[in-house]
């Protein structure tokens, strides 16, 4: 028997149950079990026992070694029902294809357990369903599995078994994932609902980074609900599919012919996330292809394009499910012709579908309301010339259709107005509806701006500063040929407002004008003729000619102009001049239109170009008796005026050198109080980076009046050598004498703080009345203060209010006299010390006189003494001139006195007389004692006469 291999179905004749039948009589002829057992032992390797195997029930010989040894790895079962001898082993077999697996009888089993190892238990029934399960997951390293079918049979022993073994749950769980790479994990695993086959289980297996944690159906369909706890499974739900998805990256894996139609409506109408729906490829386009919508994707396709520009663009499909249909409205642009619009904008020649995009227009009259961007940017509007233009640059305003058809041409079509489309766009159905997009009114305002400025169309930068007020001269802007911009602002102004205009055009237009367009427009601009705002027009472009190039280009074109004089009158520049006084008004220059010619038009009264130190003044005595002499005998006719001090006002103002002369004519005014009058102000410095110290700045009065060294020239003509505006030299005619205004007539020679200054002759006042005089002499004294002291504010109106008040300072003088002399007075005529009021005013003045001698004796302080003196003489004065009973008393006095001195009234005349030639005697001695000439005889006794 052992030359037999067992393991054959026959040897030589001899079946294989035969010999199984014969090896276990013979181990039953041993003896008890025990010493079968140790038979059995000294034959271990001997193949004598039966068993059966268990893939397919088939009777084998196995040795005792052999049994021992698959059932420490958990091989062996032993026959539960002899009926079914194999019980759930078969099932274990096939669903582990490589495991040798057997099951024995009670008898064989009872020898195997005999001598099994410590830590091994009894051969397990063939129909415990754990024992069978926990063979798959026993070994250390993962076995091969058999086909899906094979293992499903196998798990159904699930059900009945009890998963409180790890080894057990690892097993079952093996055989459900099938994953050799995961044989001792413990992730989560993921079933179908029962019965339910939902194709979020398919979307999972697709999307899930670890597909094989998805079971399969057939596999997992066995296990119930109490399972799925201990094995970790868990089933898959719409929540857990679309939380992954939301952090899902590769849809690669995802197959849409693995779901049908309604799946597919109702995976894309839950899944809310835009980026997991949007790559998806599920999506059905007019194709039936179904893909991803990333790109140009647009739900629906109506209208349809022209042909050639849908590629590159997807269609989608619309679902008929509500749920999927609102996703698609949801994240996908819907095809409309908005979108068709702005495809066919985006071409690469749009204009050649202008039609296209017209008939959209009149077809669809909510394109107007949610136009495209591009739809006003892009060029695709035919004009009249052939080429195309963008909606944003048409403009149309009413009565300005010409202008903006003009300007469209000057500037190449970059912006035009609607009647320079083509007339066949014009002629289109859907025409008005396009000409409700084009920019009107104040809208349009920016646009024709630009188009003004691209023209070059330009009124001045001078004209932008006060463009409101400029309104009042509209009519003569528009009326200057060489700026129709004028004409274009005012029919603006009147198609929108002058706020519009002024905000949206104005700074388009008021640019920089060239100098020869300024130079142009001011030739012009004096056609116009001398009303107000003719005037008030040129003084703008005089400014912006001004500003227009260099001073030395513009200095060589001034003598091109005509400049309004103060006449006036519009005279050629080369005829007129500036800084002469006393000339006639037709040949001198506007005021305000000389200092927008300042640095390019010569001024007569210029001073040294030279910072004072660098030329130091003549000095010496010579100088100052020349001076004093040629200013005394100027001044010389006005000696016996009312004018005196005006005149002496005038003096001071030929410096420190003749202040002795001033103070003389200026009497009673002190020269302190007309140094005050003066008003004299710093000059201080230019602006500037270098800030250069301004003529006579940083001086006092004091130091300014000892500076200069003047000469006088009296002018004996009627004309004065001066330089016009343009520095050639000119004779300018003096203003007659009855339109006299100043004495002083230009300042020249200058060299250093030498100068000469020419006056017309004092004469020349004789024959005006007073206040004239005072007149001319205050703006004679205001001019020197300019032209000398660099004084532009110089106002003398306070000073010579005081000249003309020196009278009465004289009166208050003589009255100050008579005053002192009262008291004497009245005490020398009789019965004055009869009348109370007097004699006690006269008391308290005797007090008071004794109290400041005292005071002045004693050494103290007389203030006190000098004011109470003060005041009693004051109180006498106010009794004589105002109280009646006073005036009485002293009146009979002086009557008294008279009749006491033999005067009878018709001698009073002759007194009077003889007193007034005493004052003329007087009157001359005092001429001769100034080294003046003696009055005239008749004119001296006219003043008596008089």
């Amino acid at each position: 028997m052992t030359r037999h291999d067992l393991s054959e179905s026959h040897s030589g004749g001899v079946t294989k149950a035969q010999l199984l039948d014969a090896s276990e009589r013979v181990i039953r002829a041993a003896g008890d079990e025990t010493s079968q057992i140790s038979l059995l032992r000294q034959c271990s390797r001997l193949k004598v026992l039966r068993a059966y195997k268990g893939a397919d029930g088939d009777i084998e010989g196995v040795s005792l070694a052999e049994l021992t040894e698959s059932h420490g790895r958990g091989w062996v079962f032993k026959v539960s029902d002899p009926n079914r001898p194999l019980g759930f082993v078969q099932k274990l077999a096939r669903a582990l294809p490589e495991f040798r697996v057997f099951v024995v009888r009670s008898t064989v089993a009872s020898y195997v357990d005999g001598v099994r190892e410590d830590g091994l238990g009894r051969i397990p029934s063939s129909e415990d369903s754990e024992a069978v399960l926990r063979a798959a997951g026993a070994l250390a390293t993962p076995p091969l599995l058999g086909d899906n079918l094979q293992r499903a049979d196998l798990l159904t022993l699930v059900a009945t078994a009890k998963l409180d073994d790890p080894i057990v749950i690892r097993g079952v769980r093996y055989l459900l994932h099938g994953s050799p790479d995961h044989y001792l994990g413990s992730d989560v695993l993921w079933k179908d609902p029962v019965g339910q086959k939902s194709p979020w289980v398919r979307l999972w297996r697709m999307v899930d980074e670890a597909p094989w944690r998805v079971l399969a159906d057939n596999l997992c369909s066995s296990i119930p609900d109490k399972c799925a706890q201990p094995l970790n499974v868990k089933a898959v739900d719409e929540t857990s599919v679309l939380n992954r998805l939301r952090v899902c990256n590769d849809f690669s894996r995802v197959d849409a012919t693995e779901f049908t139609s309604e799946e597919i409506d109702l995976l894309l109408g839950r899944v809310v996330e835009e980026h997991a729906w949007m790559r998806l490829p599920l999506h059905r386009d007019f194709s039936g292809h179904r893909g991803v919508v990333q790109g140009e994707c647009f739900l629906g396709r109506d209208p349809e394009l022209p042909d050639g520009l849908s590629i590159g663009l997807r269609f989608v499909e619309p679902s008929v499910d509500d749920d999927h249909k609102r996703q698609q409205k949801r994240f996908l642009r819907t095809w409309d012709a908005t979108t068709a619009a702005s495809v066919v904008l985006r071409a690469a020649s749009p204009v050649q579908h202008w039609r296209y995009l017209m008939d959209l227009l009149g077809a669809h009259r909510t394109l107007a309301d949610r136009l495209p961007q591009a739809w006003s940017e892009t060029t695709w509007l035919p004009l009249e010339t052939g080429e195309a233009i963008a909606l944003n640059s048409l403009i149309r305003i009413s009565n300005l259709d010409a202008e903006i058809r003009g300007l469209a041409r000057r500037c190449d079509y970059a912006y035009a107005g609607t009647d320079d489309l083509s007339a066949e766009l014009r002629a289109h159905p859907a025409f008005p509806a396009l000409l409700a997009q084009v920019s009107s009114g104040e809208e349009a305002l920016p646009v024709l701006g630009q188009l003004m400025s691209e023209a070059g169309l330009s009124i001045g930068r001078a004209a932008r500063t006060g463009y409101r007020d400029l309104q009042q001269y509209m009519s003569t802007l528009v009326s200057i040929d060489l700026l129709p911009a004028w004409g274009i602002l005012e029919r603006a102004t009147v198609a929108t407002s002058i706020d519009a205009v002024e905000k949206h055009l104005v700074p388009e237009v008021a640019k920089q004008l060239s100098a020869d367009i300024c130079r142009r427009t001011l030739s012009q601009i004096p056609e116009l003729g001398l009303s107000a705002p003719v005037r008030e027009v040129f003084g703008i472009y005089l400014s912006e000619w001004r500003a227009s190039a260099s001073e030395p280009e513009l200095r060589k074109s001034l003598s091109e102009l005509r400049l309004l004089s103060k006449a006036g009158t519009w005279v050629p520049a080369a005829d007129l001049v500036a800084g002469v006084h006393g000339v006639i008004p037709e040949l001198v220059v506007n005021d305000r239109q000389f200092e927008s010619l300042g640095g390019i038009a010569v001024d007569n009264r210029s001073t040294p170009t030279l910072e004072p130190a660098d030329l130091p003044g003549e000095e010496g005595g010579a100088a100052q008796e020349q001076l004093l002499q040629s200013l005394e005998d100027y001044f010389e006719p006005l000696v016996s005026s009312s004018v005196k001090p005006a005149a002496g006002a005038v003096i001071g103002l030929f410096g420190e050198r003749v202040a002795s002369l001033a103070k003389s004519w200026l009497d009673p005014i002190a020269y302190e109080d007309y140094l005050a009058k003066l008003g004299w102000r710093d000059p201080g410095h230019e602006d500037g980076f270098d800030r250069r110290v301004k003529w006579m700045g940083n001086k006092t009065l004091a130091q300014a009046l000892r500076t200069l060294t003047i000469r006088v020239a009296v002018l004996s003509g009627n004309h004065v050598s001066a330089k016009s505006l343009t520095g050639a030299a000119v004779q300018v005619r003096m203003a007659p004498v009855d339109e006299l205004q100043t004495l002083f007539v230009m300042t020249d020679r200058w060299l250093g703080f030498n100068c000469r200054v020419h006056m017309r002759p004092a004469t020349a006042l004789l024959d005006k009345e007073p206040q004239q005089q005072r007149d001319i002499l205050m703006r004679t004294g205001e001019s020197l203060l300019k032209d000398l002291y660099n004084q532009q504010h110089a106002n003398l109106s306070e000073l010579f209010a005081l000249a003309d008040e020196a009278d009465q300072v004289t009166l208050d003088v003589a009255r100050g006299l008579i005053l002192e002399g009262l008291p004497q007075s009245l005490r020398s005529l009789p019965g004055i010390g009869k009348n109370k009021k007097l004699a006690k005013s006269l008391a308290s003045l005797d007090e008071a006189r004794r109290g400041a001698a005292s005071a002045k004796r004693a050494g103290r302080s007389g203030a006190g003494a000098a004011a109470s003196l003060e005041i009693a003489l004051a109180d006498l004065a106010t009794l004589v001139e105002s109280d009646e009973e006073v005036q009485g008393a002293v009146l009979a006095g002086i009557k008294a006195r008279v009749t006491h001195n033999q005067y009878e009234v018709a001698s009073i005349p002759f007194e009077v007389f003889q007193n007034a030639d005493d004052a003329v005697i007087e009157m001359q001695h005092l001429q001769k004692a100034d080294g003046r000439l003696e009055f005239d005889a008749e004119a001296i006794g006219r003043f008596v006469m008089q």
